[in-house]
């Protein structure tokens, strides 16, 4: 099977890619895929801290723009290792339901990523006939119609949450939650696949032997 050839990223490279099987190396490095994102955001956040109390905020708010780039490009590799990781294993994991699960959390992320970006593109025009507080108070760093935004942007996240809690209480079961899963090493499950490709091919052999000696017994 073609495992990279998925969305975000490769969904058009399939026919550049040969089919093979996935192996512990592959799932370390989807595991790193999702772990970066986490870095990342760690560093970023931590760069813009010491931006805004070591520069001018003029200065700072050109660097947090630059920032967003790696945010992005880290953002879109880690969907694509979650994308790999679920396709990969959708039907070994069938009853698991985990279609319902990845749908339940991914959705209403990249649904907040496309929010926050429409209403800062567009938030001058939506909000520049409404009557705002934003409009009297007098900031001197943000225009009035970008807090709008911000502040319309928290309360349909706030409102996204009601529905977003009914569909994970549908896709997570108690029973679930309540399996003890035991975690293995990587290098065990390395290990494991190695063994079981040798016993594959050990009994491949002793097939193929079996049949000489028939073969032989009956001539």
């Amino acid at each position: 099977k073609k495992h990279f050839a998925t969305p975000p990223l490769c969904c058009c490279c399939g026919p550049l890619m040969s089919p093979f099987n996935i192996s512990a190396s592959h799932l370390r490095c989807l595991f790193w895929m999702v772990r970066q994102y986490i870095i990342c955001m760690i560093l970023v956040c931590l760069t813009s801290l010491y931006c805004l109390s070591a520069f001018s905020f003029d200065r700072f708010r050109h660097i947090t723009e630059i920032l967003k780039y790696p945010i992005l490009c880290s953002n879109l590799l880690c969907l694509y290792g979650l994308f790999v990781l679920y396709l990969s294993t959708r039907k070994m994991l069938q009853h698991w339901n985990t279609t319902k699960k990845f749908v339940a959390i991914k959705v209403i992320i990249v649904l907040m990523i496309y929010q926050e970006l429409i209403l800062e593109k567009f938030g001058k025009t939506l909000f520049s006939h409404r009557v705002s507080c934003f409009k009297h108070i007098g900031y001197t760093h943000h225009t009035w119609d970008f807090l709008e935004a911000k502040r319309w942007g928290c309360w349909l996240v706030t409102l996204e949450m009601v529905p977003m809690a009914l569909v994970i209480k549908a896709a997570f079961n108690a029973d679930d939650l309540q399996v003890a899963v035991r975690e293995t090493h990587q290098d065990i499950l390395d290990i494991a696949l190695r063994q079981h490709a040798t016993g594959a091919e050990a009994d491949s052999d002793d097939c193929d032997e079996d049949g000489d000696d028939s073969s032989g017994s009956g001539q």
